[in-house]
């Protein structure tokens, strides 16, 4: 969340937070605020922020902020996932972020594998971030 909110520059007024998520802490600024927009929705009252966090849910999260700082890309369909193997495993609730992401050329997956529900890595997720502040949007 921390560096989806720098790439993007994230801003907005602290409404409150997680309350699994440290005051003190130095992304609480950031969860915060994706909380407040709406990105970031947790689960119940809880963020789990020392939790990894799965290629599909960082999938979303990108898709969520996109559109809520008005850089919203052409929705795709499950029918833009059709070359990937594991397309299946995507949940539903991801299926369109995923996608999305896929359509627009931010995800291209890996040996015809999305591997949606490993773990993202912090390097994964900057090569996201790289692409999308590429797009002309």
């Amino acid at each position: 969340m921390l560096m989806l909110y720098r790439a993007l520059k994230l801003s907005g007024t602290d409404r409150g937070n997680f309350s699994d998520v440290p005051k003190d802490s130095y992304y609480y600024r950031a969860i915060a605020i994706a909380k407040s927009l709406g990105i970031a929705k947790g689960y119940g009252d809880n963020f789990m922020p020392q939790a990894g966090i799965t290629r599909e849910d960082a999938m979303v999260l990108v898709d969520r902020a996109l559109t809520t700082i008005g850089k919203k890309l052409t929705a795709g369909k499950a029918s833009d996932l059709s070359a990937f193997k594991d397309r299946n495993s995507v949940s539903d609730y991801a299926v369109t972020s995923v996608a999305t992401l896929v359509k627009a050329g931010i995800i291209q997956g890996s040996n015809s594998y999305l591997y949606p529900k490993s773990m993202i890595s912090r390097a994964e997720m900057a090569v996201i971030l790289y692409k999308v502040l590429q797009l002309d949007l």
